[in-house]
């Protein structure tokens, strides 16, 4: 059986350019939106691209794509100190502490304070 060889740079080479196409078409909106809902994180604010590399994830292979993102993320807090919940919120439709803690599933009566 004959084999064809080519040089291994021409592969890796080939690899690298792939993944920069990607990273230059990865739509940075529907980005944030990923992280919004997959994170819980309010709003992302910014967004860069780290760095991608071809990896097998669960059998098949895939990019990983490193992000680097700022971004919102409410987080409520007993009154020991400990993180209850963590809260979404939207910074286009901005909604009272109250009405966040309702959304978390805790009553906001009249032991509610803003500080």
């Amino acid at each position: 059986m004959a084999m064809v060889t080519v040089h291994e740079n021409v592969i890796w080479d080939a690899l690298r350019e792939a993944v920069e196409k990607i990273k230059a078409g990865l739509d940075l909106e529907k980005t944030k939106e990923v992280c919004k809902e997959r994170l819980g994180v309010g709003a992302v604010n910014a967004i860069e691209i780290k760095d991608a590399y071809t990896l097998v994830h669960e059998g098949q292979q895939a990019i990983r794509i490193k992000l680097r993102f700022s971004g919102d993320l409410d987080i409520v807090l007993d009154f020991h100190g400990n993180c209850i919940s963590t809260i979404q919120g939207a910074p286009d439709n901005p909604s009272s502490p109250e009405q966040r803690i309702e959304q978390a599933g805790y009553q906001a009566g009249e032991a509610h304070q803003q500080f």
